[in-house]
């Protein structure tokens, strides 16, 4: 019996330690990295270019939509980090990329270049 109610104690916690969305439903820069490589897996092409700031959604919207964009993260690749600074982020990836994330006016955090 001790057993089982320790075992329910360290799974009510691990289930409840890391969210997908925050109370106010706003996206932190690892959740972007995630919902986009989930779009791109699935080929989902409108959500995936949601995750792009207003500019590059501008810039590159027509091949977003078909999917002929050249997406700067494969369904394989692995977040290894992300690094917060103020109002940017940097999400690194394996195999050696970056993201670079930032917040917007608005309070979303979105891919707006990567390397």
């Amino acid at each position: 019996m001790k057993l089982l109610l320790a075992a329910a104690v360290v799974l009510a916690g691990c289930c409840d330690c890391s969210p997908a969305r925050r109370e106010d439903g706003s996206r932190r820069p690892g959740d972007v990295v995630r919902d986009l490589r989930e779009a791109v897996t699935e080929k989902r092409w409108a959500e995936a270019a949601l995750c792009f700031s207003d500019e590059v959604r501008a810039r590159e919207g027509g091949a977003m939509r078909t999917g002929e964009f050249a997406w700067p993260l494969a369904p394989g690749d692995t977040l290894v980090s992300v690094e917060i600074r103020g109002d940017e982020a940097i999400a690194t990836l394996e195999p050696a990329r970056k993201l670079v994330i930032q917040k917007t006016s608005r309070g979303e955090w979105l891919v707006a270049a990567w390397r």
